[in-house]
């Protein structure tokens, strides 16, 4: 009979090896089955960039061209988040303080985001009520103008590399040192009795309108919007048969807080119907504080992540310039981080070009090697890791990949950014799996058609088949 110690031993041996046989299969099928999905003739002309590896050895389980260095889209945001839980911490907080100094209310823009947006938890006019709210709460009646410091980023709050023909749109909109309802206006026309009404979300008169939408009898309503050399004078076109709405990218985003607050004091007796407010830079005396507004670094991520709202990626951007570097914070300097960021991961020069932090510009590139460099960075880092995650679409739950991934099998496995722009499509992040663990995986696509997302999916989907359990 054999020993008892001996028989452990065997036994332990023996699974070891069954364990070894099953990641060895699952590795061989996963890439026959990738190499199937990639060289179908309806992608033949999409150009495919892949890694997919272990989260914790690192060990590559599929490559295909990993270090070419490829337009991302939005995959682009990944590296800006990872970039400010690096430099800012995951306590950070953006704060905009309100003060008071000699007849001026002084607010000063901490490069917030979501100051005055649905993600901060107070509307628009929440803000406008808090702030005017503080204001009579310290006695104050005698307030003559508003100032509104922006200087914690320069004056550069269009990139040069973004579309020109987007910029009114809401993925476009200004990057300012104070921010506000997400720097847009919701544009809703209606068909009032063959009159078509258009309404603002917030009201506010700091716009000027042209009303050009037709009204229809039947047919769907489509509108749209254009710019006029003279800052926020827009002329809304199209028609409308029902009610239809879509957001506005506005200019000078931070008049839009003042000119609101303005008529907000005047109301409420603070200030006279004549106040004026100006967006620059106080370089008074140390006002005394009325109020704060803080956003935790980790809802501008998730922001950024789930939603791929890419105002929060290039403020994270900027204020890591900032704080790291001195003010004014600046794409300039912001891009050269994510470099040398980059850098530090061990990935080359030749495999990345950052040029702005959301992934709008197509001069951006990156490999799916350095896009799964930054993700391992910070998988390895508890303090950031929960906070990185939780930050990423869910599949068939949340964000971007909410509509994708719905079978039992998948939903809620698969915690991932998304890209899209003409002519690219991605998708990067964490498969979780019960026998595996997690996987880290990045999908880059160039010259993407209509196949190329089912195709993303459908790799994103085996890495699910063959490491988990559930299911098979």
């Amino acid at each position: 009979m054999m020993n008892p110690k001996k028989l452990k031993t065997v036994n332990i041996l023996s699974l070891l090896f069954i364990l070894l046989l099953y990641v060895f299969t699952a590795e061989a099928q996963l890439s026959w089955r990738i190499e199937n999905i990639i060289t179908r003739k309806d992608l033949a002309k999409v150009d495919f960039a892949i890694l997919i590896v272990d989260a914790q050895s690192g060990r590559e389980l599929y490559s295909h061209q990993p270090r070419k260095a490829m337009i991302p889209a939005s995959n682009m945001k990944l590296v800006s988040t990872a970039l400010a839980l690096r430099m800012l911490g995951p306590k950070y907080s953006f704060d905009t303080t309100v003060g008071y100094y000699q007849n001026n209310l002084i607010i000063f823009g901490g490069g917030d985001p979501l100051l005055g947006g649905a993600d901060s938890g107070k509307s628009a006019r929440q803000v406008i009520d808090e702030i005017a709210g503080a204001v009579m709460q310290n006695g104050i009646t005698d307030i003559n103008s508003i100032i509104v410091d922006t200087s914690i980023f320069d004056g550069q709050v269009v990139h040069p590399s973004w579309p020109a023909d987007q910029l009114n749109r809401s993925y476009a909109c200004e990057v300012s040192g104070l921010n506000f309802n997400y720097n847009c206006v919701q544009i809703t026309a209606s068909n009032n009795a063959g009159r078509v009404i258009l309404e603002l979300e917030p009201q506010t008169d700091y716009l000027s309108i042209n009303n050009t939408v037709k009204p229809l009898n039947k047919g769907e309503s489509a509108i749209g919007s254009y710019r006029s050399p003279r800052p926020n004078e827009i002329t809304i076109f199209g028609k409308c048969n029902k009610t239809t709405s879509f957001e506005l990218a506005i200019e000078q985003p931070a008049g839009l807080l003042a000119s609101m607050l303005a008529k907000k004091l005047a109301d409420c007796g603070a200030a006279s119907s004549g106040i004026t407010f100006t967006v620059g830079q106080y370089s008074g005396p140390k006002p005394m504080l009325i109020c704060k507004f803080q956003t935790p670094i980790a809802a501008v991520i998730k922001k950024c992540n789930t939603d791929s709202h890419g105002l929060s990626a290039e403020c994270l951007l900027k204020v890591c310039a900032a704080e790291r570097h001195g003010r004014p914070g600046s794409w300039y300097v912001g891009t050269r981080m994510s470099g040398v960021y980059l850098s530090r991961l061990g990935v080359d020069s030749s495999e990345y070009v950052i040029n702005d932090a959301s992934g709008l510009s197509k001069l951006d590139r990156l490999s799916p090697n350095a896009i799964v460099a930054v993700i391992k960075d910070i998988y390895g880092e508890p303090a950031f890791r929960d906070i990185f995650v939780k930050s990423l679409a869910v599949s068939g739950v949340s964000g971007t990949i909410e509509r994708y991934f719905r079978d039992e099998k998948y939903s809620g496995k698969i915690f991932g950014k998304t890209g899209y722009i003409a002519g690219v499509k991605s998708f990067s992040g964490i498969c979780r799996t019960s026998l595996a663990g997690d996987i880290i995986f990045s999908i880059i696509t160039n010259n993407a058609n209509g196949n190329t997302r089912p195709a993303i999916n459908e790799i994103a989907s085996a890495i699910i088949d063959e490491y988990d359990s559930v299911g098979k």
